[in-house]
């Protein structure tokens, strides 16, 4: 993670936020951080900026934000992709998002599938997780 991704229901207050999850662990166990540390964060479809960890233990992160940069606006760009296999739309929506495309559009071909249209994968709960590592990866925070 080059950025860490700050979602609207994390925030404790204006500029405090909390994190338990896979992020928090990024943070623990990749980074190596510690309370005090700083480290890079942007708000979904919103600035970038620093946080400062008030609070880290095996459960939670408590970060303080400060957001000082404006993100960049998407790029003009669309994809148009046929449905492909699960296992690969995963990967087309990371790379998609950390490409900063502003569009992605899957579509039915003749070749595909039937099948992959019932995937779980179209769903939002699930397949919001893949574009928003593809966010950090590329320092952005405009969702596609």
């Amino acid at each position: 993670m080059n950025l860490i991704i700050i979602l609207e229901n994390d925030f404790i207050d204006h500029n405090r936020c909390r994190i338990a999850d896979g992020r928090a662990e990024h943070i623990r166990r990749i980074l190596r951080c510690r309370t005090g540390d700083s480290v890079e964060v942007g708000r979904i479809n919103g600035p970038t900026g620093t946080a400062e960890i008030e609070k880290i233990d095996a459960v939670e992160i408590i970060l303080k934000c400060e957001f000082t940069k404006k993100s960049a606006p998407p790029y003009p760009v669309d994809i148009i992709c046929a449905l492909p296999r699960p296992q690969t739309l995963k990967k087309i929506l990371i790379t998609a998002a950390s490409m900063g495309i502003r569009r992605l559009h899957l579509i039915r071909a003749n070749r595909v599938e039937k099948s992959y249209f019932h995937s779980p994968l179209l769903k939002e709960e699930h397949y919001s997780r893949f574009l928003i590592e593809g966010l950090s990866q590329g320092k952005l925070t405009r969702m596609p």
